[in-house]
């Protein structure tokens, strides 16, 4: 078992054994000890399910299935490809362990998810919301996939890279590179994409609802956007229609400009997805206008945080721990689990580590990575580099961590 599974794993048995869930006990807990002992897809498929099957929830399985369906199918298809089906159990497992041994996340997150509805414990809530969050911010990807599938052949179509050797016989590049665009996306009516239904509580519990609720009486949300817009408005980044009008465009720019963010895409799947469950269901609204919508604006953030926030006509700082728990956590855990991952892309590049350990707890976040030395230690060196710089970029790290490290040794 690699250290960093051995030490998250005793982090996720401190975390469970703080509070009681309200339905199906431990089995989640095993599906995670399980996978901590043997991470492989059969351990991962069993973390889904018992995560879903506790909040009710089984119905979105298909959703996790299809994503791993589509990335094992396109591995030969696409040059550059990830996995995402075990990194996103990785990357629930490492919120977890930062939950439970970060004094700072556990403040933040408390303050930032206090409404009437919530579950018994703030623990039984973050997990909702974070398991939302971290098992899903990669689902919108099959449509990456699939995209970068059309550009791929297009591309090899309208870009012949024919030359002669010196036998006068007619050879061609596998190499193909083309300045224009050469496919983009268009949904027939990207209203119907967007759109989500009110979701009203039953007739019985109106006034109560409404009482607790009254922003949700002046109007509910019928556009997925609008509902993010809402949510990344509270946290203070900016007016409600200045996001809302700055994501559209966002959004259509990628369209036209040939450019997916499965960010995006993972937000507006889980909430129309969950927005359908809702509507046919006699659930507390608030667990979809409050938790969910959260859960999704972190998918969002994730990924467009630096591209959309952090420069006209809001450039705001790095993104510190206050402003959005949720968020930050999953761009901190993404970025943390990126060299532990499987390529199925045809194009291999890069350098394998070999064994990775983490030490965390409220002061300090320093991950260990091994190569051997059969691996280009220039490479896994500017990969290190890479990574810190990235999450230095993005996050305030110093909100949470008084040292941040990460270090590389050869074995």
């Amino acid at each position: 078992m690699l250290e960093t599974y051995k030490s998250t794993k005793t982090s996720c048995d401190k975390f469970f054994d703080s509070f009681k869930l309200t339905e199906r006990g431990d089995y989640l807990k095993v599906s995670i000890v399980d996978f901590c002992e043997n991470p492989d897809n059969t351990r991962a498929q069993k973390v889904y399910s018992e995560f879903l099957h506790t909040f009710r929830l089984r119905g979105l399985e298909e959703l996790i299935e299809v994503m791993k369906k589509f990335e094992l199918a396109s591995k030969g298809i696409i040059p550059k490809q990830r996995d995402h089906y075990i990194h996103s159990v990785n990357v629930f497992i490492f919120g977890l362990t930062n939950y439970s041994v970060n004094i700072n996340v556990r403040k933040n997150f408390e303050k930032s998810c206090n409404y009437p509805d919530m579950y018994p414990t703030i623990e039984e809530e973050f997990l909702y919301r974070w398991g939302m969050a971290s098992l899903f911010h990669d689902v919108g990807y099959p449509l990456e996939i699939a995209f970068k599938t059309i550009k791929e052949f297009t591309t090899m179509l309208i870009s012949p890279n024919l030359f002669f050797d010196d036998s006068d016989i007619m050879k061609s590049r596998e190499k193909r590179f083309s300045e224009d665009i050469v496919a983009v996306l268009q949904f027939q009516n990207l209203d119907d994409v967007l759109h989500i239904n009110n979701i009203n509580p039953l007739e019985k519990f109106e006034i109560e609802f409404y009482d607790k609720y009254p922003y949700l009486k002046k109007g509910m949300p019928i556009n997925v956007f609008q509902a993010i817009a809402k949510n990344i408005s509270d946290l203070g980044f900016a007016d409600e229609q200045t996001i809302h009008k700055k994501l559209e465009e966002s959004l259509k720019k990628g369209l036209t400009e040939g450019m997916l963010d499965h960010g995006i895409y993972s937000s507006i799947i889980l909430l129309k997805w969950l927005n359908e469950s809702f509507f046919k269901s006699n659930w507390n609204p608030a667990y979809y206008y409050i938790p969910i919508v959260n859960a999704a604006t972190a998918i969002f953030l994730h990924n467009a945080y630096k591209y959309i926030f952090m420069v006209p006509p809001f450039n705001l700082a790095h993104l510190s721990i206050d402003k959005d728990p949720l968020a930050f956590l999953l761009i901190l855990c993404d970025h943390i689990q990126e060299t532990d991952r499987v390529s199925y892309g045809y194009v291999k590049k890069g350098v394998k580590f070999t064994c990775s350990s983490i030490k965390i707890d409220d002061v300090q976040l320093k991950l260990s990575l091994d190569i051997t030395k059969s691996e280009d230690k220039k490479i896994a060196t500017t990969t290190i580099k890479d990574m810190k710089s990235s999450i230095n970029g993005i996050l305030d790290i110093y909100s949470v961590f008084e040292s941040f490290e990460i270090e590389l040794n050869v074995i």
